[in-house]
């Protein structure tokens, strides 16, 4: 039984996790990645015998491993049909497979993290948002060089990384919004403004600013998977917000092409735009939005090792130089 607890005391806040040995089911301890493996095969090539020829075993290696896996769960995982070895996963097999893509990718970070100490580098686990990852990761590796392995963790919703984070399984993370909680140490970073994004034609040759009002009877390039909480046209006010979506895709090279096709416009962050591409330009909306914040999180209670250090004070450097740089550019016509 694992237990999580949490002292209130703030001048000692720190997360103690205690291991009960003597409740714990050592049955589970026995469970192997083979076992997942040959689970994962039968599932998803519906027989034992195409499982065997993929992980190179026999059937009845198989059905050993099968059997294993269930002996140590205590249930079954996968339900036999009328045909000579045919099999589905049941709900428990089904929850077991939910969790092989977390275990892979814990052994993964557990592979790298022994490769870089027989290198003597050490492993950092960063959290992402697709824009962070273009816009400044970039910059701050070059600044660290050498020094570590970043391994990187990227995803839109920051939910995810606040959780990933809070579980341990990153050791930093860039962060937009900024986080409620007082667990977490946050860095800011830099405040990055809303622009609208214009196909260079001559329709908008003119237009120096995007009221909203134009911007809602406008087809608007929309992402597609972002959350409400991050989502551009959710921080309109409802009356504001496009009346035809042309597409929606999470692709920023994706909504460049598209608005530079003349297919709409799209209400994106700053870093987001290239602002090289020829076919586009940007203009301000009105009224403006708030900027989006982008921070640096990690752990209150975690102690940082030099690597994570270093790694902080290159983000920082990076995102003054972003902010000293990106406006002027982004307002050019």
């Amino acid at each position: 039984m694992l237990l999580i607890v949490r002292e209130q005391n703030r001048s000692y806040k720190r997360v103690i996790v205690l291991v009960m040995i003597e409740e714990f089911d050592h049955a589970w301890m026995r469970l192997e990645l083979r076992h997942l493996a040959a689970l994962d095969a039968v599932s998803r090539l519906g027989t034992f015998r195409g499982a065997a020829t993929a992980l190179g075993y026999s059937q009845s290696a198989v059905s050993i491993q099968i059997r294993a896996l269930e002996e140590i769960v205590g249930a079954t995982v996968l339900q036999r049909g009328p045909g000579a070895g045919h099999a589905s996963p049941t709900a428990v097999g089904r929850a077991l497979l939910g969790a092989i893509p977390l275990l892979v990718s814990a052994m993964d970070d557990a592979r790298r993290s022994v490769e870089a100490a027989m290198q003597s580098r050490p492993v950092l686990r960063v959290g992402i948002f697709p824009t962070a990852s273009v816009a400044l990761l970039p910059g701050v590796l070059k600044l660290v060089g050498l020094q570590m392995e970043v391994v990187l963790h990227e995803r839109p919703d920051p939910d995810e990384l606040v959780l990933a984070l809070r579980q341990g399984r990153l050791d930093v993370a860039f962060l937009s919004p900024p986080p409620v909680g007082s667990d977490l140490v946050l860095k800011p970073l830099l405040e990055d403004p809303y622009v609208v994004l214009l196909p260079r034609i001559e329709s908008f040759d003119a237009v120096r600013l995007m009221s909203a009002e134009r911007l809602r009877d406008l087809p608007a390039v929309a992402y597609r998977s972002l959350p409400d909480a991050v989502h551009p046209l959710m921080l309109l006010k409802p009356e504001y917000r496009p009346r035809r979506i042309a597409a929606r895709t999470d692709d920023d090279r994706t909504v460049h092409a598209m608005v530079g096709a003349g297919l709409g416009v799209a209400l994106l962050p700053g870093l987001s735009v290239d602002v090289h591409d020829p076919r586009v330009r940007t203009v301000p909306v009105r009224p403006a939005l708030p900027p989006r914040r982008i921070v640096l999180a990690w752990q209150e209670a975690k102690h940082l090792e030099p690597a994570a250090e270093a790694f902080i004070r290159a983000a920082e450097a990076v995102a003054k130089s972003v902010r000293s740089t990106a406006e002027p550019a982004r307002r050019s016509p």
